[in-house]
């Protein structure tokens, strides 16, 4: 192996090889690995768990991930219910006081003091993001700095050959690029990827011509879903 070849090499060329954006393909391996981590060791994690607690739990998407991987995998929710009970507890019970040399616990469910009507939203609003989506968004700029640096070198035929950077993930790559001859350079190599997916939705569209569409159907028939995936990313991709 190459010496100047590392992991994040070889894992990034090797998703350049399948279909879709390179950056969601991994993400996606990324965010399963974390998620059974957090059902496997984070219920027994104590720094995971106040992660978790000051996060309220995870955002809408992951929390449901998670939910639905246990259920999938295990025919069980037991650590999600850990998880949970952990995160509803801290919400019933925000601080702990010292009173009258007795340990209480202030509810922030009784702020109500010094407010008429609603409840205190600082107290209620998470103190750091979703865990996973944090975790996700370091890998996400691990991945788009390491192709920032060798698009125009080492990466070069396998970026060629591949389906590209999803729009949102080659803009984030073009904004860790050192300079404009660069940025240049992998602008030209995702236009010809763009204008060749262009040919082929004219061509998916004009087959449906009722003229053409005896024509035989060529590879233009699933422009139309990486022309999306082009746009957005990955279907199953988040960040």
């Amino acid at each position: 192996m190459d010496p100047d070849i590392d992991l994040i090499d070889t894992e990034i060329m090797g998703a350049m090889k399948l279909p879709g954006c390179p950056v969601c393909t991994l993400l996606v391996s990324i965010e399963d690995r974390y998620l059974r981590s957090l059902l496997r060791e984070g219920i027994c994690d104590a720094y995971v768990r106040a992660r978790l607690r000051r996060g309220r739990g995870l955002c809408h998407r992951h929390a449901w991930a998670l939910q639905e991987l246990e259920a999938r995998e295990f025919g069980d929710g037991m650590s999600n219910a850990i998880l949970e009970e952990d995160i509803l507890l801290s919400l019933l019970e925000e601080d702990l006081e010292q009173s009258e040399g007795r340990p209480s616990r202030r509810r922030w469910l009784r702020r109500r003091a010094k407010e008429e009507a609603g409840l205190p939203a600082g107290a209620l609003r998470p103190g750091e993001p979703c865990a996973v989506c944090a975790h996700l968004e370091s890998f996400t700029h691990i991945y788009c700095k390491r192709t920032a640096d060798r698009v125009n070198g080492s990466y070069r035929d396998a970026y060629v050959s591949s389906d590209g950077l999803c729009l949102p993930h080659f803009i984030r790559t073009l904004d860790l690029m050192p300079g404009a001859s660069e940025r240049a350079a992998v602008i030209a190599m995702q236009r010809r990827k763009i204008e060749g997916l262009v040919g082929e939705l004219r061509e998916y569209i004009r087959k449906h011509d009722y003229r053409f569409r005896n024509e035989p159907k060529g590879p233009e028939q699933d422009a139309w879903i990486r022309a999306v995936r082009l746009l957005v990313g990955n279907r199953e991709a988040h960040g």
